[in-house]
């Protein structure tokens, strides 16, 4: 059973690996934004450096996040969706022309404290954005529509840090109902761990104890192409070790010490037929 309240809690770590990645002279991802959302940033990244955690695919996942955007954009995309966006500064960060609308989705409640946080901090964003509260366990496109989003038109949709707590069927459902709201010409980039994540045995202590908090990793794929090819999506699927390589054309190579061998995490960006 995955607890509301404890997935809700690990947007301020995510916010904290980024805030520290930024201190890094030779940072892959620069997020201004992020010490305003930090809290006690040290103490919680030391305590998932114990832990064994993946802090590091939060780095790689949104400079390549950041890409897909810029990219869609440059193609003239001006709808981009930021599912279970938590902590998320894009919208401050971002580059946005104006004809933009970006939406960030999360549940009720999640969001509202972050905007005024990053406002007081004198963040200011020049695109659009709009706020929608809904729970992905239900039917949330139909919040997304009455928000103003446009089904019949392209769209970039970013899901980061949420398939790992969606068993199967919730994440197919999220992937369909997101898939039926997606026009010709859109985007989407996630990631999803491989299934030997779950089976390695150095990452036990973390996933036992993110099982004991309330929000256990449940999700995982062998082949996240072939499953996006099954809903109209066009994918290419990167470990972190094909990013260092240079297999990505959207983004740099991160440095190697954004890799790990043990921590087999899919970034997958597509494109729908």
């Amino acid at each position: 059973m995955v607890d509301d309240q404890a997935v809700r809690g690990t947007s301020d770590w995510m916010a904290a690996i980024r805030y520290l990645e930024s201190q890094r002279q030779d940072a892959f991802l620069v997020d201004p934004w992020a010490s305003a959302l930090a809290g006690d940033y040290a103490e919680v990244t030391a305590r998932l450096a114990a832990l064994g955690a993946p802090s590091e695919v939060v780095i790689t996942r949104g400079r390549l996040g950041d890409a897909v955007v810029m990219a869609a954009v440059a193609e003239g995309v001006d709808q981009v969706v930021i599912l279970a966006a938590g902590s998320d500064t894009r919208s401050f960060r971002l580059d946005l022309p104006a004809q933009v609308t970006l939406f960030e989705l999360d549940l009720p409640g999640q969001l509202a404290g972050k905007l005024e946080t990053l406002r007081r901090a004198g963040a200011a964003h020049d695109s659009r954005l709009v706020v929608v509260e809904a729970d992905l366990r239900e039917d949330w496109t139909a919040a997304l529509a009455a928000a103003g989003f446009a089904a019949h038109r392209p769209a970039v949709w970013l899901i980061e840090g949420l398939f790992y707590y969606l068993d199967r069927h919730a994440g197919d459902s999220v992937l369909k109902q997101l898939s039926s709201a997606s026009a010709r010409g859109s985007w989407l980039a996630l990631d999803i761990p491989h299934e030997r994540f779950l089976t390695e045995p150095a990452n036990a202590p973390f996933l036992e104890y993110m099982a004991e908090r309330g929000s256990p990793f449940v999700g995982a794929l062998p082949d996240p192409v072939r499953w996006l090819a099954g809903n109209g999506w066009q994918a290419r699927a990167y470990l972190a070790e094909d990013l260092v390589a240079g297999d990505c054309p959207l983004i740099p190579p991160p440095p190697a010490r954004l890799s790990n061998p043990d921590h087999p995490i899919w970034h997958v960006v597509a494109q729908r037929l």
